[in-house]
């Protein structure tokens, strides 16, 4: 016997909008409105997990990313996105590469919609997820521990131009006459440690990005 559920989770708005978020949990969970049951948690083994994975690679039809479960409801259901590949992780089970629509895009980028809510099937009797049925864009988080895409979004904070890609910031090195290591070092590791630049160089740098200290070279 299956069950259908519907499960929160923190989406949680990045600097740019992520194409991979983790949708459920590896092991043990349960919902803070206390579903599945007292005393009693659904779980993701890696088994089952690997499964939906495999599952996801054989459909012909990707799966929808809806708003407010509106599929399932009945009501007028216009997409958010569409995703065809899962990854399991040691974390958990993740959505790769997730199209959004414009305008899921920009509802998400304007804090109006800030979390995701998977629907999945659960076995009754071992309370073992089963399989994915969709995921929806909601307000209202069931599973906060799932703050995947928040720590994203801290990171990319912290290096204050957002900029993650080697050769990028390669070139943003050169065009201001420093190394990659001093930039990376006062964006992400070190935010307390100067770079030390001179001239309009400077003046730019500071007027451009003013998270990270800078210091003029003796």
């Amino acid at each position: 016997m299956t069950n259908l559920t519907t499960c929160l989770s923190v989406l949680a708005q990045p600097l740019t909008l992520s194409k991979e978020f983790r949708i459920l949990p590896a092991g043990r969970f349960k919902a803070v409105d206390g579903r599945p049951g007292q005393d009693v948690y659904w779980n993701l083994s890696e088994a089952s997990g690997r499964r939906l994975v495999a599952e996801a690679a054989s459909r012909n039809q990707d799966y929808l990313i809806d708003y407010e479960h509106q599929s399932i409801t009945g009501n007028t259901a216009p997409a958010a996105g569409w995703f065809n590949t899962l990854v399991w992780k040691p974390d958990g089970l993740y959505v790769q590469m997730a199209r959004w629509t414009d305008a899921a895009k920009a509802m998400i980028i304007a804090n109006e919609y800030r979390f995701i809510s998977p629907v999945f099937t659960y076995s009754k009797d071992s309370y073992e997820v089963q399989s994915l049925t969709s995921v929806a864009l909601t307000n209202t988080p069931a599973l906060p521990q799932l703050t995947d895409l928040s720590s994203v979004a801290l990171k990319q904070q912290g290096m204050a131009m957002g900029i993650d890609q080697q050769g990028e910031l390669a070139k943003m090195a050169n065009v201001f006459g420093v190394s990659v290591a001093a930039l990376t070092q006062a964006g992400v590791e070190k935010p307390k440690t100067d770079i030390q630049m001179q001239g309009r160089s400077l003046e730019v740098f500071k007027h451009v990005f003013p998270g990270i200290p800078v210091g003029a070279a003796e």
